[in-house]
Protein backbone atom coordinates (compact mmCIF):
# COMPACT_ATOMS: atom_id res chain seq x y z
CA UNK A 1 0.00 0.00 0.00
CA UNK A 2 3.11 2.45 0.88
CA UNK A 3 4.48 1.87 -2.84
CA UNK A 4 0.92 2.78 -4.25
CA UNK A 5 0.86 5.91 -1.77
CA UNK A 6 4.52 7.00 -2.90
CA UNK A 7 4.01 6.10 -6.71
CA UNK A 8 0.24 8.31 -6.28
CA UNK A 9 2.50 11.09 -4.50
CA UNK A 10 5.66 11.04 -6.88
CA UNK A 11 3.10 11.15 -9.99
CA UNK A 12 1.69 14.30 -8.10
CA UNK A 13 4.66 15.87 -7.63
CA UNK A 14 5.54 15.46 -11.38
CA UNK A 15 2.17 16.98 -12.42
CA UNK A 16 2.72 20.15 -10.10
CA UNK A 17 6.24 20.41 -11.33
CA UNK A 18 5.29 20.32 -14.99
CA UNK A 19 2.01 22.64 -14.15
CA UNK A 20 4.33 25.20 -12.61
CA UNK A 21 6.09 25.23 -16.07
CA UNK A 22 3.22 26.23 -18.16
CA UNK A 23 1.70 28.63 -15.76
CA UNK A 24 5.01 30.32 -15.70
CA UNK A 25 4.92 31.01 -19.21
CA UNK A 26 1.67 32.87 -19.52
CA UNK A 27 1.40 36.36 -19.75
CA UNK A 28 1.26 37.81 -16.59
CA UNK A 29 -1.71 40.45 -17.46
CA UNK A 30 -3.80 41.65 -19.93
CA UNK A 31 -1.17 44.10 -21.12
CA UNK A 32 0.87 41.36 -22.15
CA UNK A 33 -2.06 39.41 -23.78
CA UNK A 34 -2.92 41.34 -27.43
CA UNK A 35 -6.13 39.09 -28.47
CA UNK A 36 -9.48 40.22 -27.35
CA UNK A 37 -12.82 38.50 -27.96
CA UNK A 38 -13.10 35.26 -29.54
CA UNK A 39 -9.58 33.63 -31.10
CA UNK A 40 -9.09 32.61 -34.66
CA UNK A 41 -7.30 29.80 -35.51
CA UNK A 42 -4.11 32.34 -36.04
CA UNK A 43 -4.06 33.86 -32.87
CA UNK A 44 -4.70 30.40 -31.19
CA UNK A 45 -1.62 28.76 -32.99
CA UNK A 46 0.33 32.26 -31.73
CA UNK A 47 -0.77 31.66 -27.98
CA UNK A 48 0.41 27.83 -28.93
CA UNK A 49 3.57 29.02 -30.00
CA UNK A 50 4.31 31.63 -27.59
CA UNK A 51 2.92 30.21 -23.82
CA UNK A 52 1.50 26.75 -25.07
CA UNK A 53 -1.93 27.61 -24.82
CA UNK A 54 -3.09 24.08 -26.11
CA UNK A 55 -0.40 21.09 -25.89
CA UNK A 56 0.02 19.28 -27.22
CA UNK A 57 -1.26 21.02 -30.40
CA UNK A 58 -2.96 18.70 -33.12
CA UNK A 59 -2.87 20.93 -35.74
CA UNK A 60 -5.94 19.47 -37.68
CA UNK A 61 -8.40 19.74 -34.84
CA UNK A 62 -7.43 23.72 -35.14
CA UNK A 63 -10.89 25.01 -36.46
CA UNK A 64 -11.43 28.53 -37.56
CA UNK A 65 -12.40 29.96 -34.55
CA UNK A 66 -12.09 26.79 -32.00
CA UNK A 67 -9.63 23.63 -31.18
CA UNK A 68 -11.23 20.39 -30.92
CA UNK A 69 -10.31 19.02 -27.94
CA UNK A 70 -9.44 15.30 -27.69
CA UNK A 71 -10.42 12.58 -25.06
CA UNK A 72 -7.38 11.56 -22.18
CA UNK A 73 -7.65 8.34 -20.76
CA UNK A 74 -8.98 8.62 -17.49
CA UNK A 75 -12.70 9.50 -16.18
CA UNK A 76 -14.49 9.91 -13.18
CA UNK A 77 -18.01 8.84 -12.53
CA UNK A 78 -19.73 8.83 -8.76
CA UNK A 79 -16.15 9.88 -7.21
CA UNK A 80 -14.71 6.56 -8.88
CA UNK A 81 -11.84 7.47 -11.61
CA UNK A 82 -11.55 5.13 -14.35
CA UNK A 83 -9.13 4.14 -17.14
CA UNK A 84 -9.57 4.38 -20.91
CA UNK A 85 -7.74 2.47 -23.50
CA UNK A 86 -8.00 0.91 -27.08
CA UNK A 87 -8.84 -2.60 -25.61
CA UNK A 88 -12.75 -3.11 -26.82
CA UNK A 89 -13.95 -4.22 -23.26
CA UNK A 90 -12.10 -0.40 -22.01
CA UNK A 91 -12.46 2.00 -25.02
CA UNK A 92 -16.44 3.42 -24.10
CA UNK A 93 -17.96 5.38 -21.49
CA UNK A 94 -21.35 4.52 -20.31
CA UNK A 95 -23.43 7.36 -18.48
CA UNK A 96 -26.34 6.36 -16.82
CA UNK A 97 -29.40 8.69 -16.48
CA UNK A 98 -28.82 11.41 -14.19
CA UNK A 99 -25.06 10.70 -13.73
CA UNK A 100 -22.50 13.13 -14.60
CA UNK A 101 -18.52 12.08 -16.28
CA UNK A 102 -15.89 14.30 -15.58
CA UNK A 103 -13.50 13.31 -18.84
CA UNK A 104 -9.93 14.05 -18.85
CA UNK A 105 -8.84 15.69 -22.00
CA UNK A 106 -5.78 14.61 -23.78
CA UNK A 107 -4.51 17.78 -24.13
CA UNK A 108 -3.55 21.09 -21.33
CA UNK A 109 -4.79 24.06 -21.45
CA UNK A 110 -2.49 26.31 -20.32
CA UNK A 111 -5.44 29.47 -19.62
CA UNK A 112 -4.18 33.01 -18.76
CA UNK A 113 -6.63 34.17 -15.98
CA UNK A 114 -7.81 37.26 -17.56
Amino acid sequence: MSTKKSDLQTRRETEKKRLKVLEDKRPKDDKDFQFVGVLLSDAIKKCCTSFDLISPLCEENLKPANYRLRIGDEYAIGGRIYTLSDTPANNEIRIEPFEVAIIKTLETINMPRF
